[in-house]
């Protein structure tokens, strides 16, 4: 079991070669170190040695946590969650350690919380000083359907994202970055990179598994683009109650391949239809097929209808239903409105400053991300049931109107 003093050595600059050889260990009364994938983010801190301020970067890692003389129940720990971690100890450093750590337990266990402590720890001879602080993004990991997950929420504007279709080689995604956080988000309905010729345009990219196994996504590649690719969160199954997956079956599957990926994970995307074994009550039952055993951060919400109140009650009651998870909506627009381009920015114009005032959305993609002569060419049955009008992209290639309000804060 690692002591005090390797707490610098282990968090954060080390932690990958320890979590490589290190199985899950815990002790109940002392420091925790479970060893786990590497989580690829990164995160930013400021670091004052010596009296000069300069701005590092750090890898975070996934599934690691360290406290101190806190005890907590020892059953069924699945999970481990924190905002914080241990800064560096370092010989003849002093350094100040403040941590807050979060233990999530399966079955009918609840969540608790380690406190807030600090820790000064000073050797013999000084010969530096260094006091080394970090504001890492609160995080935590997928947790079981018994217990509530505690994710980061996103405020305002910096939910938003593109919906990126395959066709869309010739555009560039980072027309719709304007640096500020905007639009910071993009996924592409596949786990390798947006197919443009222009990258991801600086956006975060998430992965997505469409399909229980497809040539482009193969499953048995899932884990491996991930850690090639670094994305931190993955989407999962394109309308599965439209496709003739069953509730079940799509339960399987997800505990097998997807529950074991050490990053954010949502349910798969539903359609809004109200059918019967359709839509949210799809995934009820898979949710009730997982007994507890499925992982997840996100319920994944579509939307396809006629005006913004109807948007509105669906959202809420997905809320209503699923209250303890925050939501993704990865494509919503009106279903071919009479009015065109004019009627879905009227829509638009509503449901961004719904969505970003929702606390319980945390990120939400409008369809779609292209242009009207690509759409027309490639995705006939689109163009049929949402029009050409919703497209973020003109096309020559710069923004739309509808692009333009994305853009807007």
């Amino acid at each position: 079991m690692p002591q005090l003093s390797d707490a610098g050595r282990i968090c954060p600059n080390q932690l990958s070669s320890l979590a490589e050889r290190s199985p899950l260990k815990f002790n109940r009364f002392g420091w925790i170190i479970q060893g786990a994938s590497r989580y690829t983010s990164r995160v930013i801190g400021k670091a004052f040695i010596g009296g000069m301020k300069q701005k590092i970067e750090l890898p975070l890692y996934h599934k690691v946590v360290m406290w101190t003389n806190f005890q907590f129940p020892a059953h069924d720990v699945r999970a481990i969650g924190y905002n914080a971690c241990g800064i560096f100890i370092l010989e003849n450093l002093v350094v100040f350690i403040k941590t807050k750590s979060e233990i999530i337990t399966m079955g009918q266990g609840n969540k608790s919380f380690g406190p807030t402590f600090n820790f000064l720890r000073t050797t013999v001879s000084i010969t530096s000083f260094v006091t080394l602080a970090l504001a890492l993004a609160s995080f935590s990991v997928a947790t079981p359907t018994s217990s509530p997950a505690t994710t980061s929420k996103r405020h305002g504007p910096g939910k938003r994202g593109l919906c990126w279709p395959w066709f869309n080689g010739s555009l560039d995604p980072g027309r719709l970055n304007d640096g500020q956080g905007t639009v910071n988000l993009i996924y592409d309905y596949e786990t390798y990179s947006p197919p443009s010729d222009n990258g991801n345009g600086g956006l975060a990219f998430i992965g997505m598994q469409r399909c229980l196994d497809c040539s482009s996504s193969p499953i048995a590649d899932l884990a491996a683009r991930q850690q090639q690719l670094g994305f931190v969160t993955v989407f999962t199954l394109n309308e599965p109650d439209q496709n003739g997956i069953s509730p079940q079956q799509a339960a399987s599957w997800y505990i097998q391949y997807i529950n074991p990926l050490a990053i954010k994970k949502s349910l798969p995307a539903v359609s809004s239809s109200t059918n019967s074994g359709q839509g949210l009550s799809w995934v009820q039952e898979m949710v009730s097929a997982c007994a507890g055993q499925c992982y997840y951060d996100y319920i994944n919400l579509h939307w396809y209808g006629q005006t913004f109140a109807q948007f509105e009650a669906y959202v809420n009651q997905a809320h209503s239903m699923f209250p303890n998870q925050q939501l993704v909506i990865t494509e919503f627009a009106l279903e071919n409105p009479a009015g065109g381009q004019a009627a879905q920015l009227s829509f638009f114009q509503q449901a961004f400053p719904f969505l970003d005032s929702a606390s319980f959305v945390e990120m939400y993609f409008p369809f779609v991300a292209t242009s009207p002569a690509l759409l027309q060419a490639n995705d006939a049955s689109a163009v049929s049931f949402v029009g050409t009008g919703s497209t973020l992209y003109n096309n020559d290639g710069t923004i739309s109107a509808v692009g333009s309000l994305l853009l807007s804060a």
